[in-house]
């Protein structure tokens, strides 16, 4: 029997913690942790709210409005994987409805000379595959 290996370039989508992550981004939509208790978002999905120690936890969407906070060009292929998408912009946004987290993602539709910290970004969503949407975001109102 052929020992199938996942691709390390993607994620596993049916991990228990971010299943519902990911089954919003097959439809579009973006959805972040929320504690019903202290109505407070937070990223990285935990079993407890990390601000008020609720249990009351829901996947509540949001806009997929955020800022940049900072970014940076990969142009060396550390994963062999993505050698033919450099050069790649990694970036750290800021979620409208959830300025204390950070989101590590990927910019599209524009060059790094274009940036600055504090722009508008909104999400788009990419089909990787029959299984992966991947949320990227790319710059508002560049010209």
């Amino acid at each position: 029997m052929a020992v199938m290996h996942r691709d390390p370039t993607l994620p596993e989508v049916d991990r228990p913690e971010t299943a519902q992550f990911w089954r919003g981004c097959r439809e579009r939509q973006l959805s972040l942790p929320r504690c019903r208790s202290c109505g407070r978002y937070h990223w990285y999905p935990l079993p407890t709210c990390p601000y008020c120690q609720g249990t009351d936890l829901e996947w509540a969407p949001v806009s997929g409005r955020a800022t940049l906070f900072a970014w940076t060009e990969v142009r060396y292929p550390f994963v062999r994987e993505l050698a033919d998408r450099l050069p790649l912009l990694v970036a750290l946004v800021t979620p409208e409805e959830a300025p204390e987290i950070r989101l590590v993602t990927n910019l599209v539709g524009c060059a790094e000379p274009d940036l600055r910290v504090g722009m508008p970004v909104a999400v788009v969503f990419e089909d990787i595959n029959e299984t992966v949407t991947m949320p990227m975001f790319q710059p508002q109102g560049i010209v």
